[in-house]
């Protein structure tokens, strides 16, 4: 990893996630940009998955969640490695088509990121609440807020 003045702009701590802002050419030389891949399209597996055929979505499962070589797939699948490496150039297109089209991942995304500002506020307005004013009825409501959005966050 690189260490120079220029390399890690800022770490910030943002609802208990630690984000690192790095310069593009330091995470192409870590190999970041191809782990973000695979995991993006692992994450694009589980979301658009059964929209695949169940070979290929067999096939990039266990190249990308398994951890599998094209020459392991081929073999426990009984196909060339040319033939396993072209199912799964096909998919991740399929894959990223899907995204591009119906935005689910992206949507995920974006109620996330919205979930994490609401309880922020929410917990904001608990702590003012606690400290300077303290009105019984504002922290029962805000419980019953942070309530509904835990479960809004473990129904998505």
């Amino acid at each position: 990893m690189g260490t120079g003045k220029n390399d890690v702009l800022t770490k910030k701590a943002e609802c208990g996630i630690i984000t690192l802002l790095v310069k593009p050419s330091t995470l192409q030389e870590w190999g970041v940009s191809a782990l973000a891949k695979n995991l993006e399209i692992s994450i694009l597996l589980d979301f658009y998955g059964s929209m695949l055929t169940e070979k290929q979505r067999e096939v990039i499962s266990c190249y990308y969640n398994d951890d599998l070589s094209l020459s392991e797939i081929a073999q426990n699948e009984g196909i060339t490695r040319q033939g396993v490496r072209d199912s799964i150039k096909r998919g991740e297109a399929q894959l990223l088509d899907m995204e591009q089209n119906l935005g689910l991942l992206r949507k995920s995304r974006e109620r996330a990121e919205a979930y994490a500002a609401i309880r922020q506020f929410a917990e904001h307005i608990r702590d003012y609440n606690s400290r300077f004013v303290y009105d019984k009825s504002i922290t029962e409501q805000i419980e019953n807020l942070l309530k509904i959005l835990g479960k809004l966050e473990n129904s998505d």
